[in-house]
């Protein structure tokens, strides 16, 4: 390859990085937009709270998941929001060398990434709380299960044991542990 060929590549490389570098500003101030939308009035109108909603949704049974199956998807929501946030103070120093990161991070998070503001991290927080307090008032489903008669019981794969062989699987339970 010549040596015009090599600049070439090199500043088509150069410019590659600058485009991908502006997509990646330009989605990180997408991401701190979405994240600062102040929920006021109607909640679908913030993206990130219908994006949470649709993903509350089980594909395949057509329903709302359960509490206790789409917290994980709030807390990973919330991570990341925290995540995004620490990258724009970062990104936001950088370019104005006179601002500090830690700043920057104060002003964004008493805007909105607390509780008790109005923004969808807030809202994700607090459902994510009222999901503990179900669980915490509320039994799920265990393995074990009576009969109809209650002399007999299900256990996971185990049909209809009855007491002695109950007794007989867990002293075997206990045994092994």
């Amino acid at each position: 390859m010549s040596a015009k060929g090599e600049v070439v590549g090199e500043e088509a490389t150069s410019a590659l990085e600058r485009v991908s570098d502006e997509l990646d500003s330009y989605c990180l101030d997408l991401c701190i937009s979405l994240l600062d939308h102040d929920l006021k009035g109607d909640l679908s109108e913030s993206a990130a709270i219908g994006f949470l909603a649709a993903f509350a949704i089980d594909p395949i049974k057509g329903i709302l998941k359960e509490a206790y199956h789409f917290t994980p998807s709030l807390s990973g929501f919330i991570k990341i929001a925290q995540m995004l946030v620490i990258q724009k103070s970062v990104v936001g120093a950088r370019d104005d060398e006179g601002v500090q990161p830690a700043d920057l991070l104060d002003e964004m998070r008493a805007r909105f990434l607390i509780n008790g503001v109005r923004s969808p991290f807030s809202w994700a927080s607090q459902l994510r709380v009222y999901r503990k307090k179900i669980c915490d008032s509320t039994t799920c489903l265990g393995y074990i299960s009576w009969s109809d008669d209650n002399l007999s019981v299900s256990y996971k794969g185990m049909r209809h044991l009855s007491m002695d062989a109950l007794r007989d699987f867990v002293r075997n339970q206990v045994e092994k542990a």
